[in-house]
């Protein structure tokens, strides 16, 4: 929960520097990335999209332009790598992820500072909500 915690507040961020920054083709980028995302749902490859989505928002971070801020996204993948993992296979076959990446993805193309932070911040509480279930459950 910690780590998810400072996650919103760190992607928030990055969400909101890269709807300032980002280039059609880092856009175009982050389209193909949740495309392959939902193939990978098709799928039911669980790895692949774990992948993908980590790479996703490594990439939004990256088109924020904020060095700083990468360092720190770096770090806390390693916190949350096993989570969205688990948070991953929990929610199999639902396209939500990919739908939730689309609202962001849209925001930032739009330069809508606002809106991608709110849809960042929905789509890591959602997550952080399922993580919690999940672990009080076991």
């Amino acid at each position: 929960k910690d780590a998810l915690d400072v996650r919103i507040g760190v992607e928030r961020m990055s969400v909101g520097m890269a709807a300032e920054n980002i280039t059609k083709e880092q856009i175009a980028g982050l389209r193909e990335i949740n495309n392959k995302i939902r193939q990978a749902i098709i799928d039911e490859d669980v790895a692949r999209i774990s992948d993908l989505d980590n790479l996703l928002h490594r990439r939004i971070c990256e088109s924020s332009g904020n060095n700083v801020l990468m360092d720190i996204m770096r770090q806390l993948e390693e916190h949350v790598l096993r989570y969205r993992f688990e948070y991953i296979k929990s929610i199999k076959g639902n396209f939500a992820i990919y739908e939730e990446h689309e609202r962001i993805i849209s925001a930032i193309e739009n330069k809508d500072v606002e809106a991608a932070g709110e849809h960042m911040m929905d789509h890591i509480r959602y997550q952080r909500e399922q993580i919690c279930k999940l672990f009080t459950e076991k």
